[in-house]
C-alpha cells in the first residue's frame, strides 16, 4: 500500500460472483492480479476467471506453491509490471 502512494499505482480487490482475487494492481493501464495462498489446497479459479476477462493482465501467486511471501515483500511492485 505504501508503494502505491509513492509509485502512483492503484490497488483493488476483485470479485466475480463466488470467485475473487486478493489484490489487483493497476499502473498506466496495466493490470497485475495477485493471489496469496497459505496452503497448497486453495482454489485458483478466481485467477483463471480474471485472466479470461483481462487477457493482457499478469498474474502472480504468492505463498506455498508460488513466490515465497518473504521474497514478495522485498520486491518493488513496479518491477512486477
Amino acid at each position: 500500500m505504501n508503494a502505491s502512494i509513492s509509485n502512483g499505482f492503484s490497488v483493488y480487490y476483485w470479485r466475480e460472483r463466488d470467485h475473487e482475487v486478493d489484490f489487483v494492481l493497476e499502473w498506466h493501464g496495466k493490470l497485475l492480479a495477485i493471489e496469496v495462498k497459505s496452503n497448497e489446497s486453495g482454489s485458483l479459479k478466481g485467477l483463471t476467471i480474471f485472466r479470461n476477462l483481462y487477457p493482457h493482465s499478469k498474474i502472480l501467486l504468492v505463498g506455498t506453491t508460488g513466490l515465497p511471501w518473504q521474497e514478495f515483500l522485498t520486491i518493488d511492485p513496479i518491477e512486477l509490471f
